[in-house]
C-alpha cells in the first residue's frame, strides 16, 4: 500500500508551505528528512514484508480518498466511510472535553503556584496562535499525521504483533509494546534540541497509543494529537507571570 499521488502532492504543498517559514537551513533539511521518513518508511517496509497496513491500524476509513477526487476527474473506486468518520470525530470531541478541561485547570493552577512562589501575579489573556488556520493544517498534516503513522501505526503495530498481551492501568495499556513505542517517541523529540520538557511527550504519547489501540485506526489519534499541540500553544501564549 502507498499513498496516492494526489495525497503525496497535497502533502508536499503543506510541507513546502511549512518549511519555507523556517529560517534555519539545517533545521529545514532535518525537519523535511524526518517527516518524509515517517511518511515513507512504514509503507516501504510493509510492502517489502507483504503486510497489510490495516493490520497495524494504519487506516482512517478511506478519508484519504478525498484527495483523489480533488486531483482527478475520475470517480475514485473507494469512498470515505463517512458514518464511521463522523463517529470518530464525535469520539475525539468528547475526549478533548474530558482531557482538556482538567488539564487546563491543572496547568493554570501550576502557573498560579509558580507566580505566588515568586511573589508575582499570574495574568490570563486568551491568545490564539498566529495564522491559526495555517497552524491547524501544520499540526494535522506535518506533525500529527506523520508521527501517528510512524509511531502509533507502524512501530506500535509491529511491536504489538511481538508482544500482543498488554497490561492495563486505569484502562490504559502499558505493556512492552506501548512503553517502548513511547520511549522512542519521546527520544525522537530530542532531535529538535535537548530539553527535559521534550521527554515529557512520553505521557501524552500513552494516550495516543490508547486511542489507536482501542479504536483500531489513526484518525482520532491524529486529530487529538494536533488538538493537544494547539492547546499547549494557546495556554503558553495566554498565561504569563509578571
Amino acid at each position: 500500500m502507498a499513498l496516492s499521488s494526489s495525497g503525496l502532492l497535497l502533502m508536499g504543498l503543506f510541507l513546502s508551505f511549512y518549511l519555507n517559514l523556517i529560517s534555519n537551513i539545517f533545521g529545514t533539511v532535518l525537519s523535511l528528512a524526518v517527516v518524509m521518513a515517517e511518511l515513507s518508511l512504514p509503507f516501504w517496509a510493509l510492502e517489502r514484508a507483504h503486510i497489510d497496513p490495516k493490520s497495524l491500524n494504519i487506516y482512517a476509513y478511506r478519508i484519504e480518498s478525498i484527495f483523489d477526487s480533488l486531483f482527478s476527474n475520475k470517480d475514485a473506486k473507494l469512498k470515505p466511510d463517512w458514518p464511521k468518520i463522523v463517529k470518530e470525530l464525535v469520539f475525539t470531541f468528547f475526549l478533548c472535553l474530558i482531557i482538556f478541561i482538567p488539564y487546563t485547570a491543572g496547568y493554570t493552577g501550576f502557573q498560579l503556584f509558580l507566580a505566588h512562589s515568586q511573589d508575582k501575579e499570574l495574568f490570563f489573556s486568551l491568545n490564539w496562535p498566529p495564522m491559526l488556520g495555517k497552524e491547524i493544517l501544520t499540526q494535522i498534516f506535518v506533525v500529527a499525521f506523520p508521527e501517528e503513522l510512524f509511531y502509533r501505526g507502524f512501530l506500535q503495530g509491529a511491536l504489538l504483533k511481538k508482544w500482543p498481551n498488554q497490561k492495563f492501568l486505569f484502562a490504559l495499556p502499558y505493556g512492552k509494546a506501548i512503553i517502548i513505542t513511547n520511549l522512542i517517541f519521546a527520544c525522537g523529540h530530542l532531535m529538535g534540541g535537548f530539553h527535559t520538557m521534550r521527554v515529557l511527550t512520553f505521557f501524552p504519547g500513552l494516550i495516543f497509543s490508547w486511542i489507536v489501540y482501542k479504536r483500531g485506526n489513526l484518525l482520532s489519534a491524529i486529530i487529538f494529537h494536533a488538538a493537544c499541540n494547539i492547546l499547549g500553544q494557546i495556554l503558553y501564549a495566554s498565561c504569563y507571570i509578571r
